[in-house]
């Protein structure tokens, strides 16, 4: 059964005291953000704009009613909780802190900052040296880690802005030294007295062992240790698919509704232009452009063409469309959490897709050169089999 709204006069089922859901969460966001006063802070006009133009209304109002969001939410209107990132890294609620976070950076009510380089360097800071006893090797690996892995990742990221700073194996270095230099500690050694045989023995335990090597560099550099080898390790690539393999994931990749949509494009990308996850996961809608008659999608410094010789009726070049690589930067930027290249690849081998990343140092430039294009005989051959 159905009412008008008694605030904007609509048909629909009614809410709360005779309004619909949309005006509902309106009074609602707006009662929260003005804090008991008449006007809504500046720095907030951004967020509430934001939650009363949400898709899904009912999904606002019960977070404006249980979230723990929310509840950090009004501290910030009523001014006590700063609006800064130091006060959300320091709050106790730290999930419902990360996600307000999400929220007043896309509102522009904080300045954006590099997410995976901050955990990183608080994980440094409050776990990295808990299971080292030795106050030698604490300092040392306190030093390690602050002017050789972190200050890299700091100049990276200031030379190469991204959207995340890639973390997980400077993440190994360090638990791999850590790991070292326990294992010292258990021979009864300082690393000052290691010598190339006890690196050998180390070794000996499997290649993630093999991680040291940065550290054992850095330490003789710095002549905390004598010069000590360790090998650079091959690289492991994945098994390479023919051709009729290649086509038939692509075919169900883009006929399989029952696919997640950002899993169907990041499959897509990776099985046409051979572009690395890494590279997929923080695509952004700029890197796709709209011509007059095509598309392109920019990889590096490559702008590639997407064929399309049959174009939906009622679509085309200027016919606003929905991005499929929206739904990348999305789940990249959202408060739900970020599109990572192992989440990425884990909702494919749940989809039976085994994916095992091989070294390509010049995709971006593959990817211009892919014979990917409305003649080529096999994608022309999926696309008929399909279309009957």
């Amino acid at each position: 059964m159905t009412h008008a709204c008694t605030d904007c006069a609509r048909e629909d089922k009614l809410y709360e005291r005779g309004r619909c859901e949309r005006c509902a969460l309106q009074r609602r966001t707006g009662e929260l953000l003005r804090a008991g006063g008449q006007q809504i802070p500046t720095a907030l006009v951004g967020v509430h704009d934001a939650i009363i133009n949400t898709d899904t209304p009912r999904s606002a109002l019960n977070w404006l009613r249980q979230g723990a969001g929310a509840r950090l939410l009004a501290d910030l209107a009523t001014g006590d909780l700063p609006c800064t990132h130091q006060a959300l890294d320091a709050h106790p609620q730290a999930r419902a802190a990360d996600y307000l976070r999400h929220m007043l950076v896309a509102a522009g009510a904080l300045p954006a900052r590099d997410e995976a380089l901050v955990r990183l360097e608080s994980w440094v800071s409050s776990t990295l040296l808990d299971e080292l006893t030795n106050p030698e090797h604490r300092r040392l690996l306190q030093a390690y880690a602050t002017w050789r892995v972190l200050r890299r990742l700091r100049r990276r990221a200031a030379d190469k802005p991204q959207v995340r700073t890639a973390t997980s194996y400077p993440r190994t270095q360090l638990l791999t030294a850590r790991r070292f230099l326990t294992w010292l500690d258990q021979q009864g050694l300082a690393l000052r007295e290691c010598r190339q045989a006890h690196v050998d023995d180390w070794l000996t335990d499997g290649p993630a062992g093999y991680s040291v090597r940065d550290f054992l560099l850095w330490a003789a550099e710095h002549h905390h240790s004598p010069q000590l080898l360790v090998p650079t390790l091959g690289r492991t690539t994945g098994t390479a698919i023919d051709g009729d393999q290649r086509w038939t994931l692509l075919a169900r990749l883009l006929h399989d509704d029952t696919l997640d949509l950002t899993d169907r494009v990041a499959g897509s990308l990776l099985l046409c232009y051979g572009q690395q996850l890494s590279h997929i996961a923080v695509m952004t809608t700029d890197q796709v452009h709209r011509h007059h008659e095509r598309v392109t999608v920019r990889f590096g410094t490559c702008d590639i063409t997407v064929p399309g010789p049959e174009t939906p009726e009622g679509t085309g070049p200027d016919t606003p469309s929905r991005s499929p690589t929206r739904q990348l930067q999305n789940r990249t930027n959202s408060p739900e959490g970020a599109s990572r290249p192992r989440a990425i690849r884990r909702d494919w081998n749940t989809a039976d897709y085994q994916y095992q990343p091989r070294h390509e140092p010049r995709s971006h430039r593959r990817a211009a050169r892919a014979p990917l294009d409305g003649h080529d005989p096999a994608l022309r051959q999926d696309r008929e089999s399909h279309r009957r």
